[in-house]
């Protein structure tokens, strides 16, 4: 962990003129620099798989207490390297977050292409029974329930055709497999528990040295906003909402 979250430390090619090599020990480390784009596109393949987001985020835990500890000499030290770390848990735990919205997008689909199947059997038994009076064709079910759909009588057709189709779009609206609100909580869950994995470290780190709630209030308002910077880099797209 200690060569990826170097090769991190590059905002815009300016990490030399931050002391990079010095802040995480290059030379004593013999750290390698990946790159910033090759870095991010190994995290995004690689934390989006449960075991491999754990095991990177384990690993940033007690990589980030390792860094405080070498910073320790003054408060205001520690809290900076938490603040670096913290924003590695950000680009290692999104992958992760996206990978669990996906999971409820394909559910989500897959149940949705059901619905259009009957939909179009709808449609289809419509065409079918144009002209031959008032009646309801009865949509198979798939755990749906019974749908019944009027057929309106007209000698012409093309207004059968659409009243039902009028009323399969609102079948359809009506029916539509949505999980968005569930897959939001499992996310907002996964959130928190990435968060409280992140902030650990600091967590004991402020117990011990006892700083007043006023001045945590302002760390966490700084480490809340470096966890989200970091989310930002490796970030694709969440939830459907």
């Amino acid at each position: 962990m200690d060569s990826v979250n170097y090769s991190m430390a590059n905002w815009g090619g300016m990490g030399d003129l931050a002391d990079r090599d010095g802040y995480y020990g290059r030379d004593d480390a013999r750290l390698r620099d990946f790159g910033v784009a090759n870095t991010v596109g190994f995290l995004r393949n690689i934390a989006a798989d449960e075991g491999a987001h754990q095991t990177l985020a384990q690993a940033q835990q007690i990589y980030g207490t390792s860094l405080m500890a070498a910073h320790g000499d003054s408060q205001a030290d520690a809290i900076n390297a938490a603040e670096r770390s913290i924003r590695m848990h950000g680009l290692i735990d999104e992958p992760r977050m996206e990978a669990i919205a996906g999971q409820y997008k394909d559910e989500a689909d897959k149940r949705n292409q059901e619905l259009e199947k009957q939909a179009a059997w709808i449609e289809y038994g419509a065409g079918a029974l144009v002209g031959v009076g008032a009646g309801l064709v009865t949509a198979p079910t798939a755990g749906v329930g019974a749908v019944a759909v009027p057929i309106v009588v007209d000698t012409v057709g093309s207004a059968v055709e659409t009243a039902v189709g009028n009323h399969m779009m609102d079948w359809l609206k009506e029916n539509e497999f949505k999980n968005a609100h569930e897959a939001i909580k499992t996310l907002d869950g996964a959130k928190f528990a990435n968060q409280a994995n992140a902030a650990s470290p600091l967590r004991e780190y402020l117990l011990q040295t006892g700083m007043p709630s006023g001045a945590v209030q302002d760390v966490i308002e700084e480490m809340d906003d470096a966890y989200n910077r970091g989310r930002i880099v490796t970030d694709t797209d969440d939830v459907e909402k």
